[in-house]
């Protein structure tokens, strides 16, 4: 079988296997979404209600009058799933497996660039595959495809923006400009942090036109950003405010989670830091290492994109105040890139169990990551700072599928039809997720949410309690209610904690 094909055909292994392993994942766990999956889950369901209706200015109306603040990509795949395989947290995320397919084509597709197969012919696994494998068995990717979060759709638009960018080269065919612009415009309706990651690499590509004076390669980067601006602007535009607030939102979240001050040394190391060690974890961070080190000073010239990208991506949010080890998931397919760079220049007789090895390797990492065991809790520490050799639970994110009851489907049919006000602001008990299960747990398809959510988490006032007919407090909770409501049922939560429902007099 020719190589092209025998190479595809272990991606598709791959795709399958792991695949395979999210949605097991996913239908043994029990755990409800925390609040921003919850909240993306919310939107796309929003976004399908109006759709499975055949409500055609319904649904335009919810894309662009309705606020909000994160770009509408993931929600609009999700809501076409939703309409396909109707709404549940498993088709939540079928977005992410198209993100899966779509990383894997295009970190390979990077590294057949990069690194090209060798004149020998024999059995092994080329680079730009292991790469491919690698970015998408490293920790935090593991575990990241299981939740409805936009990060993971984002690294996928992100890596197949570098490899249109690739393939433009030099800017001087209008079609591979123009593919570019189309794909870099979706990206942009993915997440707003997508351009973080280009802003290197694009002011090299203009400073190489311009310092040439090639007048093709700035017409043609001059077209690439007006199909960027026009794609991205159908959304942007009317809904800049939001934009504009999420990120002030967020800027606000900095201080509210105590980050440490802007330029810091603890700020500046951050996301090397994350990198290194909860992203990859220990042994892969070596890889890393060593890779970036054999390409600094043998490749510089051919992977200078891959410096870029990576460069591009953890410089622009460390000069973020809020940080979240999320936020730089994209720049993980240069780190494989970059990882492997030394894989064609090893003896040919050595590259088949090396190639095995580090795929081997990178499969027990993505099992790991969704299937941790306290066995396999590996860690070292230097002056108490752990990093991470194989470990699970290192977040809440990364746990093996739970049977936790945080009664949230109880609570939702308990209050059905009328104005639900929740002051917990747990990971999985709070205002989010509830109003998600209430979405789905709506009779037939795209029924209205059985439960009018008010979030009263740290603003339980009591002109906010007069537009609720039920209040959620956990039993704990200092929170004063007026004699106008009285309790009607307790939820027994996991760690010993209490759920109380109140009822307001004469409903």
């Amino acid at each position: 079988m020719p190589g092209f094909r025998r190479e595809h055909g272990f991606l598709g292994f791959a795709f399958i296997i792991l695949t395979i392993s999210t949605v097991a994942w996913t239908l043994a766990d029990h755990t409800p979404p925390s609040w921003d999956p919850a909240d993306h889950l919310r939107t796309a369901y929003d976004l399908y209600q109006p759709l499975v209706r055949g409500e055609i200015t319904g649904f335009l109306l919810e894309f662009f009058q309705t606020p909000h603040p994160y770009a509408p990509l993931y929600h609009s795949i999700t809501a076409v799933a939703f309409l396909i395989f109707g709404a549940s947290r498993l088709s939540g995320i079928i977005a992410n497996f198209l993100a899966l397919a779509v990383l894997l084509i295009s970190v390979n597709w990077i590294g057949e660039r990069l690194y090209p197969e060798s004149s020998e012919r024999g059995a092994t696994i080329r680079p730009g595959v292991v790469a491919a494998i690698l970015a998408v068995c490293y920790h935090f990717p593991a575990w990241l495809i299981h939740d409805a979060f936009l990060d993971y759709l984002l690294t996928a638009m992100v890596a197949l923006a570098f490899a249109m960018l690739l393939r433009a080269d030099e800017f001087h065919v209008r079609a591979d400009a123009a593919v570019f612009g189309v794909v870099a415009g979706l990206g942009m309706l993915t997440k707003q942090t997508f351009p973080f990651f280009f802003i290197l690499p694009a002011a090299f590509l203009w400073y190489r036109a311009l310092i040439r004076r090639d007048r093709r390669a700035i017409a043609n980067l001059l077209l690439s950003a007006a199909i960027i601006a026009l794609i991205a602007s159908i959304w942007y535009i009317p809904h800049l405010n939001d934009v504009i607030g999420i990120y002030q939102v967020n800027a606000l979240n900095a201080g509210m989670e105590h980050e440490k001050p802007l330029f810091s040394a603890v700020s500046l190391a951050y996301y090397w830091g994350a990198l290194c060690d909860v992203q990859i974890q220990l042994p892969l961070s070596l890889l890393f290492i060593a890779g970036a080190a054999y390409s600094i000073r043998r490749r510089f010239r051919q992977d200078w994109m891959l410096y870029l990208w990576i460069l591009s991506g953890i410089l622009t949010f460390t000069c973020v105040a809020n940080k979240d080890i999320r936020y730089t998931v994209p720049a993980l397919p240069a780190v494989a890139l970059l990882s492997v760079s030394w894989l064609d220049r090893v003896r040919r007789n050595s590259r088949p169990l090396l190639s095995a090895a580090l795929v081997l390797w990178a499969f027990v990492s993505f099992l790991n990551a969704q299937w941790p065991s306290q066995s396999r809790d590996l860690r070292v520490s230097v002056r108490e700072i752990p990093l991470y050799f194989l470990a699970g639970n290192v977040f809440r994110f990364d746990h093996p599928p739970m049977a936790e009851d945080w009664s949230v489907p109880e609570i939702v049919r308990a209050t059905a039809g009328h104005k639900l006000g929740v002051v917990p602001n747990l990971w999985q008990l709070n205002p989010s997720n509830i109003a998600l299960y209430a979405r789905f747990l709506a009779p037939g398809r795209g029924s209205p949410p059985l439960v009018d959510v008010h979030w009263l988490a740290g603003d339980a006032t009591p002109d906010r309690l007069d537009y609720c007919d039920y209040v959620l407090v956990l039993k704990e909770s200092a929170i004063a209610l007026s004699e106008h409501f009285r309790p009607v049922a307790v939820f027994r939560l996991p760690d010993s904690q209490h759920a109380v429902l109140y009822k307001r007099l004469q409903l």
